[in-house]
């Protein structure tokens, strides 16, 4: 009888050392496993925000194409000086989407916010985003010029490029 109550005492005591290690096991699969899912949260977030700030430099650039249009239809001298600039630069090759820089054949441009300058034979970057305006004319006698406006970045732990493109039809005033 000693032994057994012994024995029994003994199983009450505490727990084994292999209870112990099958929970340690269990709570550090849990705690990477949570690890993991707060990465990809956080990767999503900064992809959503990237995508987010180019989508509205995207849309900044198509509205001030449209703006210098319109107010040189409206005979804002200014405004006409840019257009024509900006006229200039088309061409009649279509843009090419294949890679993220303009391509060699186009007169890449982007316009300056601070002054709504024309800046050719470039793209612009800010911080880690690229962007640039390409102007096509049909070669065919057409009224409109297609702005194809677009932008690359490198995203935060991705080893792929982002690119984000907008192509605005704007009617060339007579």
């Amino acid at each position: 009888m000693g032994v057994k109550r012994y024995y029994q005492q003994r199983r009450e005591a505490g727990d084994t050392l292999i209870e112990v290690l099958v929970s340690i096991v269990v709570i550090s699969i849990v705690i990477v496993a949570a690890y993991n899912i707060t990465n990809q949260g956080l990767r999503i977030e900064q992809n959503a925000i990237e995508r987010t700030q180019a989508s509205q430099t995207i849309s900044g650039q198509a509205e001030t194409l449209r703006s210098i249009r319109d107010l040189a239809a409206n005979g804002d001298a200014n405004a006409k000086t840019q257009w024509a600039a900006i006229l200039a630069r088309a061409t009649t090759v279509n843009p090419s989407y294949t890679t993220c820089a303009a391509t060699g054949s186009s007169l890449p441009f982007y316009l300056n916010p601070n002054n709504v300058a024309v800046v050719n034979n470039t793209q612009a970057t800010s911080q880690y985003f690229t962007y640039w305006i390409e102007a096509y004319r049909s070669p065919i006698t057409s009224p409109f010029v297609d702005f194809h406006v677009r932008g690359c970045w490198q995203g935060v732990g991705q080893s792929k490029v982002q690119s984000i493109g907008s192509v605005v039809r704007l009617v060339v005033p007579q």
